[in-house]
């Protein structure tokens, strides 16, 4: 896995020196688009994978700075691929799905938060805005609109485990979670899981047993 995991990066990076993010989304208000306003080109493809609007280019880079913002460009892409399945799959727009009560903890109140401990043990929860996505975000979030590559990573983790059952793979990963931020007793409601891939912090997985 670790290869394929590689050349993928490699092919994303690649990808990112030839398609840098150009102006291409619309709006009257200049200052609250500045997100959408540095939409990529790949967003406007009908043969993308996925094909976003303003707002959820907006909310996009928002939930990719919350929930995958320490990890590397891969981890952020993985982490929006899983969104953009779980929305397919359920037939919603992203902006549903972004907003579904229970489904991320970074969103509340119509706002997307980023959630730490300080070194003196003081938890923050800061309202994540504009100016904190940096480049790197936007292009993860254009990546992920391009193809989903959560797919390929969970076949050969099936075909590791001589799985196959195409019900825990195809389509994607839906869900995902960081075995160090949740407690002793959610991890163990996942241990059924039966086919998963880990990538930083992550793990990844389609169906939930």
């Amino acid at each position: 896995m670790r290869k394929t995991q590689a050349l993928i990066l490699m092919v994303l990076l690649f990808n990112c020196l030839l398609n840098p993010v150009v102006v291409r989304a619309e709006g009257s208000d200049t200052q609250d688009l500045q997100i959408a306003m540095v939409a990529p080109e790949t967003t406007q493809n009908t043969d993308t994978y996925y094909t976003m609007n303003a707002e959820e280019w907006e909310w996009a880079c928002k939930i990719v700075l919350a929930e995958a913002g320490n990890q590397d460009f891969m981890g952020k892409v993985l982490v929006l691929n899983c969104s953009i399945n779980n929305a397919k799959e359920l037939g919603i727009s992203l902006i549903e799905e972004f907003t579904m009560e229970g489904r991320y903890s970074s969103v509340k109140n119509g706002n997307v938060y980023l959630m730490y401990t300080k070194e003196d043990g003081k938890y923050v929860e800061e309202i994540v805005t504009s100016n904190m996505i940096t480049d790197e975000i936007k292009q993860a979030v254009a990546t992920a609109c391009t193809k989903d590559f959560t797919e390929e990573l969970l076949k050969e983790a099936a075909d590791k485990q001589g799985c196959t059952d195409e019900q825990y793979y195809v389509g994607g990963a839906r869900f995902f979670y960081n075995p160090d931020a949740i407690s002793k007793e959610r991890e163990a409601e996942r241990e059924d899981i039966t086919l998963s891939f880990s990538y930083g912090d992550h793990v990844f997985y389609r169906v939930w047993d």
